[in-house]
């Protein structure tokens, strides 16, 4: 019974092994919206694009400016953030 429970698992290494590749076709970005004196800014928009502009991702940060853009396709991005009325 051992033999065959470790026979199966080194037959499906392989495949494994493959969808581990396939899991690196997306990327989580984290950040943080802050001033100068290290404060976060609550509500402040943030946009995400690539290049071509075929995918743009809009959110707002949270209550400390924190941000996080999940799944996002691997490739050149420009992030653009700020928030009106800011002094």
């Amino acid at each position: 019974m051992l033999l065959k429970r470790t026979v199966a698992l080194f037959a499906s290494l392989p495949f494994l092994a493959a969808l581990s590749c396939w899991s690196h076709d997306t990327a989580n970005l984290v950040g943080r919206v802050k001033v100068s004196t290290g404060g976060g800014i609550p509500r402040a928009k943030v946009s995400l694009a690539n290049p071509s502009k075929v995918l743009v991702r809009h959110l707002v940060s949270g209550a400390a400016g924190e941000y996080s853009v999940n799944a996002t396709a691997v490739g050149n991005y420009t992030l653009h953030h700020g928030k009106e009325n800011l002094r």
